[in-house]
This record gives structure tokens, sequence and C-alpha cells, in this order.
């Protein structure tokens, strides 16, 4: 698959390389990037560069413990980059750390109490794939993506022992400070390249007061949807995109669930009818065949399918 290139993208990948490769830089980089920017594509560049240029080196990518961050990551890696080798936690527990791969790791399943990956009862856990590969050569670098999110003793503690060459921290809500080399992303940058807008109109023309605020939003929305595909389908040439409609739920409010989903069966979206899909914590029988594939398709290129299967990695949306 052919990454588009933006300048922006371009200064953050080389800017990464040379701090990589710069003798009297610090051992930790920080990359604050907006959401939108095309953070995982900017890791995927620079990691391709860096493996081609150290041929000793190992790449480990640590995600967030919520949503399978570390499998979407991978399959974005794997799309890119298919000549490069990518690796799970489950594969190096078996194999090891091989030189020129990427591992992706969830934080959760290493720093989590009582996690047999990192236990020092396992005859082989983590800690000891690790030394093997110092043992064997091997360099580290590693990537901590959303890196506000896991900074805990114990995953310091484990980033430590990787003895990484330099370590790689992107979020966009990182925090500066002298100990570390720094760079952000400007937003007005991101915005100018239209992949994400200045401004976003909440609720517009409505005062949300009643306990049927949750319909008024779900008519609302939809009204909003149909606006936008006529508004697409006026354009010269004529656009066929079908928006969609996210709904995110915080967690244990199933009796909130079934009332939206009745409202939207009511407005003619159903699961039955394919126009409703869900991905629910622990369940996803729901979702369709193509889930996988759309996502990306959506995050890339823009969702042209008039069916809707697009589904975010949440505890449970239903969108239209």
């Amino acid at each position: 698959m052919i990454m588009k290139k933006y300048d922006f993208q371009d200064e953050a990948v080389d800017w990464l390389f040379e701090k990589t490769f710069d003798p009297t830089s610090k051992k930790t980089i920080v990359l604050s990037a907006p959401t939108g920017s095309g953070k995982t594509v900017i890791l995927i560049r620079y990691i391709d560069r860096l493996l081609a240029t150290k041929k000793n080196m190992s790449v480990v990518w640590l995600c967030p413990g919520a949503g399978d961050l570390e499998e979407q990551s991978r399959e974005s890696f794997k799309d890119f980059l298919p000549s490069r080798q990518s690796f799970d936690l489950g594969d190096v527990l078996i194999n090891g750390f091989e030189v020129g791969s990427t591992c992706f790791i969830n934080w959760e399943k290493i720093t989590k109490i009582g996690n047999k990956a990192i236990t020092e009862n396992e005859r082989d856990n983590l800690y000891d794939k690790i030394k093997t590969a110092h043992n064997d050569g091997i360099e580290f670098c590693i990537i901590v993506d959303e890196e506000h999110s896991n900074n805990t003793t114990k995953a310091n503690d484990l980033l430590r022992y990787f003895e990484a060459i330099h370590i790689i921290r992107v979020s966009a809500t990182t925090v500066t400070s002298t100990e570390v080399e720094y760079k952000e992303i400007d937003e007005e940058a991101v915005i100018g390249e239209g992949l994400i807008t200045k401004a976003i109109s909440v609720n517009e023309g409505i005062v949300m007061d009643s306990a049927q605020d949750d319909v008024i939003l779900l008519e609302l929305a939809d009204a909003k949807r149909q606006e936008i595909r006529k508004a697409y389908e006026n354009l010269k040439p004529r656009r066929k995109i079908n928006p969609l409609v996210l709904i995110q739920f915080p967690n244990g409010e199933p009796e909130k669930i079934r009332i939206i989903e009745e409202k939207l069966n009511s407005m003619g979206y159903s699961r039955k009818n394919g126009m409703v899909a869900a991905w629910l914590s622990g369940d996803k029988a729901d979702i369709p065949d193509n889930l996988i594939e759309s996502k990306r398709l959506n995050f890339r290129h823009g969702y042209k399918n008039p069916r809707p299967h697009f589904c975010n990695r949440s505890t449970l949306i239903i969108h239209i």
C-alpha cells in the first residue's frame, strides 16, 4: 500500500532519524503529534529507515492496553511494509527477538500484576528473551505509543531492562522537559493539509435540557448525516460517500444502549438490516466479516462503501 506523504510528516520522520543517530542526542525522544496527523504512518516510515540503516536492530512498539491498538498498529505496519517482519508478544515468548523485526506489544499484557509474560517463575519469560537478545548482539529501539498512558514504575522498570539505544515516546498529550529531545508537530500544518478541522460545531441550534437528550441528538445526527451526504451528491463531479454516525457509550450502561437501539430501529436503522454495527468489549460477534478492512479504508482513504461497517476500538459503538 502506498503512503501519501505530507511535508510535516516528512519533517517529523527526518527529525526522529537524525536524533536517533546524533551522538549528542538524549536517550528519550518525544514527538508530540496532534490527533489525526498520521502518527502511525510517521512511526512506520521512521522504522523502515532505521532498520535499513541499523542491521543489528530490533524495534519494540509498545501500545496502550485498551482497544487492541497493538493489533491495529501491526496491521497498518504489514499493509505499508509487507517486506518487514512483525511479531506480537506471543511470537517473542516462543521464538525470541529477531534482527530487523518489529514487535508489537500491549502494555497491559506485560505490566498487569500476575501476568505470566513477566513473572519470575516462568521458564522463558519476557526478561529472558531480552537477555538472550542482548547476548546475541541485538540492539533495541523502543517506541512508546500514547506514551502518557503508561508512565508507571513497573513500565519504566521494563524499559530500563531493554537498555534501548533510544526510547521514542509519541502522543498528542506529551510533556516536555530538559531531559528529552522534543518536537511538536504544528497543528496548523496538519489543518492546512486538510487532515483535521480547525473547529467542530457541537449540537448546533439546540439546547439540551431534558430526559430526551439522547433521542434528540440521534435525530439531529441523522439529519446532519443526510445533509452531508446530499452535499457530496451535489458536488461536480458527484461523490458517492455515505457518512457514518458514531455513538459511543461508557461502560456499564446496558439500559441506555437498549433504549438507543430501539430508537435507531424506529428510524429504520438496525443490526438486522445491516445499517448498525456494534463493538462490545469481550463480545464482537456482531461485527461484519470485512470490519478490519473497512476500518483501514476509513482511516486512510475516506470511507466510500454505501454499507456502514466501520467500528472503532471503544467498549461499545453503534453507528449508522
